[in-house]
């Protein structure tokens, strides 16, 4: 005879669903929070990482003109105390697996080139200065407003404008203000030019060179 009573399958029996995740993988989310500074948005994820960073970088004013190219994500790493940067070909697998995320703008490459740039200069007048101050000198006085001070400085190698440079630092006026004068033996006193070397203007140990200053608008 056939028994027509249901077959009851017990619950040990039954697959689970294709979409259950193991109990020790993460869950995968649709939204991620974003930070950038003091800044938090909670926005959707995409996995897609150059458009991902369009997105995120839109939602912050700061970022709006700023180059993509020039911005990546960082996250916290377990155990870690810093922000790890996000390589794009990682983005698509660990994103799903992050809570939240940093937006991190790189430095300008030509703004970098720059300071550098401006560094080498300041070591390389740091150099000349220590050359023309503290090899070879001979000591010379300064005459303002009928005041002397004394310097020293390497007369075959300093100009007048590495001259305006050493009374700038020890005096503090500023090297646009300052109007240096020169005297050859049986010359008349005339204003020196900053490419000029000392000794070649008459400069020697001892010398008084008298010092004038420019006003504004002169």
């Amino acid at each position: 005879m056939f028994d027509a009573t249901p077959e009851v399958q017990r619950s040990e029996d039954v697959d689970p669903p294709l979409t259950s995740l193991g109990p020790d993988q993460p869950v995968p989310v649709t939204v991620i929070v974003v930070r950038y500074g003091d800044e938090k948005v909670m926005m959707q994820l995409i996995l897609d990482y150059k458009p991902a960073i369009a997105y995120a970088a839109s939602a912050f004013n700061s970022l709006n003109k700023k180059p993509h190219d020039r911005i990546c994500f960082e996250a916290q790493i377990d155990g870690s105390k810093g922000l790890a940067r996000i390589d794009e070909r990682l983005w698509p697998l660990v994103a799903p697996t992050l809570p939240e995320v940093t937006l991190r703008l790189l430095p300008d490459p030509d703004a970098v080139l720059a300071s550098l740039a401006r560094r080498q200069k300041r070591t390389r007048a740091e150099a000349r200065l220590r050359l023309i101050t503290e090899i070879a000198t001979s000591p010379i006085l300064i005459v303002a407003a009928g005041d002397e001070y004394p310097l020293d400085i390497n007369l075959i190698s300093a100009t007048v404008l590495e001259l305006k440079r050493v009374i700038e630092r020890k005096l503090g006026l500023p090297i646009s203000q300052q109007q240096l004068y020169m005297q050859l033996p049986r010359e008349d006193i005339w204003p020196a030019e900053d490419n000029d070397i000392l000794a070649s203007v008459g400069v020697i140990r001892g010398s008084k060179i008298p010092l004038g200053i420019k006003r504004s608008g002169w």
